[in-house]
Parts: structure tokens; sequence; C-alpha cells
């Protein structure tokens, strides 16, 4: 995932876009401090997987 893929993503989840402002921009420079600590600069991307777990009830 590269850096822009992963902040696409996380400004796609309503808790972000409902964020004031100053937490949205506190989230993405903490998105790119990650990317910059395992050294994904540029267009380099790292592995990241993402897993959804999805549960259905019945009812009888």
């Amino acid at each position: 995932m590269t850096r822009q893929t992963l902040t696409a993503m996380v400004h796609s989840r309503s808790y972000i876009i409902t964020a004031s402002a100053d937490e949205r921009a506190r989230i993405d420079r903490e998105i790119g401090a990650l990317f910059d600590e395992v050294g994904a600069v540029g267009d380099q991307s790292v592995a990241l997987p993402y897993v959804t777990h999805a549960y259905r009830a019945r009812r009888p």
C-alpha cells in the first residue's frame, strides 16, 4: 500500500469525515510519520494486510 492509497482509505472512514480539521490534520501527520518510519517514501509501498470479518445472524 502506498502512502497515497492508505491516506485515501483513512479519509473514507466516517469518523475521519466527521472529525475536526485539527484532528484530520493530526491523523495525516501520523500517517506520514508512519511511512517515514518504515522508510516508504515517494511511490514506495509497504505490505499492509487488510482483513474484514463479517458476521450475519438469522432470526428464527
